[in-house]
């Protein structure tokens, strides 16, 4: 039920898609009013007077478009970031024999693998990524391991990009 909460959470406030699908389809609308506009120039009435016009947003299209696909994408470095938070709450150190600590907190371990695992895959672009590797996970949460393969499992079905501890995801 905690795997499940948290889970909703995090997609409630999802955000939102990155701009470089737009991007693309701006550097393309603008080099095609740019490349066809010369040849329809004389072809259309007053084509003299709205040839500046054309050429200014051809170009602002495609400078445009050109920001959006180099700095349009948002989810990567935030599911990076949320994925670090994960890591850092599991490998917390729980009690040990030599020094007196309270016992861990299951709830919270719960909402960190949840939070880790729905940000292993992102798709930010064309196709997903991975945001942390398998091996990285494995040498850092420790003891918390089993859970995070646990809620691995759980959610595995749900995940559009794929499972932290599973097959790679196929490309669409």
């Amino acid at each position: 039920m905690v795997v499940r909460e948290a889970r909703a959470e995090i997609v409630a406030h999802a955000s939102r898609p990155g701009r470089r699908p737009l991007g693309c389809l701006g550097v393309f609308g603008g080099l095609v009013a740019l490349g066809l506009w010369p040849g329809l120039r004389d072809a259309l009435p007053g084509g003299d007077f709205v040839s500046p016009f054309v050429g200014l947003g051809g170009i602002l299209l495609v400078g445009a478009g050109l920001y959006a696909l180099l700095l349009g994408g948002r989810k990567t470095p935030a599911a990076r970031a949320a994925v670090e938070a994960a890591l850092r709450q599991l490998s917390a150190p729980g009690p040990t024999s030599t020094r007196l600590a309270e016992p861990r907190d299951r709830e919270t371990d719960l909402r960190a693998a949840t939070l880790l695992v729905s940000h292993a895959w992102v798709s930010d672009g064309p196709v997903p990524v991975r945001t942390v590797d398998p091996s990285e996970v494995d040498a850092r949460v420790g003891a918390t391991l089993p859970l995070v393969i646990a809620v691995d499992r759980l959610l595995g079905e749900e995940l559009a990009g794929g499972r932290l501890f599973g097959a790679e995801p196929e490309e669409g």
